[in-house]
């Protein structure tokens, strides 16, 4: 199965990323550094896959319900590029099928399976509300707005496409914090209902950099999501 391939190569791999050090240590040492990569390397792949088990089907039963989009068939994975930062990330293939990929550096640094669960969550939120759709709209109409301004000020072709990338870079990052807010809610319900805790898979907005402040920020305040999700988690037990 690819998935373990991939998510067992990748996290054994990122498992045996060592500091280096000025003096080499004994060989025993060593080896014995090695095998408890390796041990650690395990046990996040088969975290990773067991979360991906439960998470999945309660994904798609959601995006049926939702009926937002047509394609609710989830393909999760781990990214195998060894330099990328810490991230997780939506996209859909050339067929339309939601993927869902995790890099190695954000793997490494997740807690537990219910942070690992509320990410993915979060990334399946965005597949279900479609919000990649929404955001290609968004950014055609503001470009299709601008290049029409530009044109009748007399500007040159570059000058209108300097225009166009502009107001739909705009565009996008106007919404984007609401679709970030939105997706938070949706994940957490996604990571409850799978059978984890969202409060605690919240806690991985403690160790992000705090956003930049002002209009120009695509992310919202990380206190600010973090009582998103505690109080959709409230509003979800008290209904259940």
């Amino acid at each position: 199965m690819r998935i373990w391939r991939a998510a067992a190569l990748a996290l054994t791999l990122a498992g045996c990323v060592q500091t280096a050090s000025p003096i080499a240590a004994p060989n025993a040492a060593r080896a014995a550094e090695m095998v408890q990569a390796k041990a650690e390397g395990k046990r996040k792949a088969q975290m990773f896959l067991q979360t991906v088990a439960a998470v999945a089907p309660v994904a798609k039963e959601i995006c049926l319900e939702k009926q937002i989009v047509g394609n609710c068939d989830f393909q999760i994975f781990v990214d195998p590029r060894l330099r990328l930062p810490e991230n997780a990330y939506q996209t859909v293939d050339y067929s339309g099928r939601p993927l869902i990929g995790f890099t190695l550096a954000l793997l490494s640094d997740a807690r537990d399976a219910d942070e690992i669960a509320f990410v993915m969550g979060h990334e399946a939120a965005h597949h279900i509300l479609g919000h990649l759709a929404q955001q290609a709209q968004t950014a055609q109409r503001a470009a299709q707005a601008a290049a029409v301004a530009a044109a009748d000020q007399g500007q040159s072709r570059r000058q209108i496409r300097t225009a166009q990338r502009a107001a739909a870079l705009a565009a996008t990052e106007g919404y984007s914090k609401l679709f970030e807010l939105q997706a938070d809610a949706l994940g957490a319900e996604i990571a409850l209902r799978a059978g984890f805790d969202p409060l605690l898979g919240a806690a991985f907005f403690d160790r992000l950099p705090q956003p930049h402040h002002g209009e120009a920020s695509s992310h919202p305040d990380n206190r600010t999501r973090k009582a998103l999700v505690a109080q959709t988690v409230q509003q979800l037990r008290r209904r259940s």
